[in-house]
């Protein structure tokens, strides 16, 4: 009951109580305060409940359980107050698993609520519930699925700025892909980007050649041919012989050509 503190009426009787006969009585006893489109736990009741009787994981099973509707709906769809709400759920969901595993049945909706933090800009507690996931992958049968995982946490840290963080995983995903994945190109051009990022520009130059013979979409293409260029364009700036540096240069511009030349393709195509 607890967890649903502060969302929307509107998403409280659509995905939870489906009845609004049951939502009057619990504010006719004061269990519930409607304030505005929001439902609110009464405060007292709140604070006794949390003091005395703290959540734990089952208490978030269970509603993670009635939940599963709500996980249908894109996040756009929800307001900005059912966002953070399903992020505040996340993290004392986190906080209450302690080292214990997610049971499997639950691993998709935990997956989509650690989706929903990504695109509410909570990396952090993003981060906590894929680890989390990391736990049973073993049980996990969609090979895809945990590239996906994989990819998703080493994009989180490479956000936070933790390289070393987001290498480990792209590295993983990486070991999970096979000859014929399309994830394969994913997981070069990740490990590229961490390696120019770092200034090995020559690891970075062969991750992103490797992603680029994986892929066969113009996009992707396009997209690795001109971070190639960004990579020739970078050693440019590092060579003090003159020669060379133009020799460089004049390598980035012809990446650079060729790709603009596929995404006006693309343009064309789309128009």
């Amino acid at each position: 009951f607890l967890p649903v503190d502060g969302i929307s009426r509107k998403l409280f009787l659509r995905k939870l109580c489906r009845n609004a006969d049951s939502l009057n009585l619990l504010e006719s006893r004061s269990w519930v305060i409607r304030e505005g489109d929001r439902i609110r736990v009464h405060p007292v009741i709140r604070d006794t409940v949390q003091d005395e009787m703290p959540l734990g994981w089952n208490t978030y099973s269970e509603f993670l359980h009635l939940l599963r509707a709500v996980m249908q709906e894109p996040v756009e769809n929800l307001d900005e107050h059912d966002q953070l709400s399903l992020c505040q759920l996340a993290r004392g969901m986190w906080k209450s698993l302690g080292n214990s595993n997610v049971p499997l049945e639950l691993w998709d909706c935990l997956y989509t609520i650690a989706g929903y933090c990504k695109t509410s800009c909570q990396y952090q507690t993003s981060l906590l519930l894929y680890e989390l996931l990391c736990r049973v992958e073993k049980e996990v049968d969609d090979r895809g699925v945990l590239i996906e995982l994989h990819l998703e946490i080493g994009r989180l840290h490479q956000r936070l700025a933790d390289y070393s963080g987001a290498a480990e995983h792209y590295q993983k995903a990486l070991e999970m892909t096979q000859e014929d994945d399309d994830q394969r190109g994913s997981c070069y051009n990740s490990l590229a980007v961490i390696y120019r990022k770092n200034a090995e520009y020559d690891k970075a130059m062969e991750y992103f050649e490797l992603a680029l013979r994986c892929y066969k979409a113009d996009d992707l293409i396009a997209t690795a041919k001109n971070d190639l260029g960004v990579v020739y364009m970078n050693l440019g700036s590092r060579e003090m012989n003159p020669e060379k540096s133009r020799a460089t240069y004049q390598k980035a511009k012809e990446y650079y050509e060729d790709s603009l030349k596929l995404r006006e393709k693309l343009g064309a195509s789309v128009r």
